[in-house]
């Protein structure tokens, strides 16, 4: 099931619970089995002509029903948009891996002995790097 289709689903079931009807009796009242109703609401295409009879059911506008579908799509809208700036976010992130300075390799290369004013400065830029894609360390 799509994301429009689940938010939209969602939606009607709230507004379904406000009324105190539940799927089975609007499927019933109109002529449909429960399922073809869950795949009906579920629907971000749902034809105008089911939308009025849904919205004579409960006893509510077409203009409600025709919002509640809008709202669906734009929240879905939203989360699409807001999961692809986080991807992008994650590709910057890894396009860009710390800078280590030819300076720094060689001064850490030069003596045997651990130097830790070289090494902790590193591996704190690497956890940094790490933590800003989001991977546990």
């Amino acid at each position: 099931m799509s994301e429009v289709s689940t938010i939209q689903l969602t939606n009607f079931g709230k507004l379904l619970l406000e009324k105190g009807i539940t799927k089975r009796q609007l499927a019933k009242h109109l002529g449909m089995h429960e399922n073809g109703m869950i795949r009906l609401l579920s629907n971000p295409d749902i034809k105008r002509s089911r939308l009025i009879q849904i919205a004579e059911c409960l006893n509510e506008t077409l203009a409600t029903l025709e919002a509640l579908v809008y709202h669906s799509k734009l929240q879905s809208q939203q989360i699409q948009d807001a999961a692809a700036e986080k991807r992008e976010t994650i590709v910057e992130a890894v396009a860009e891996p710390p800078a280590v300075t030819a300076e720094q390799v060689s001064d850490a290369s030069e003596s045997d002995a651990v130097n830790s004013d070289t090494i902790l400065p590193l591996l704190a830029e690497i956890l940094n790097w790490y933590r800003r894609l989001g991977r546990p360390c």
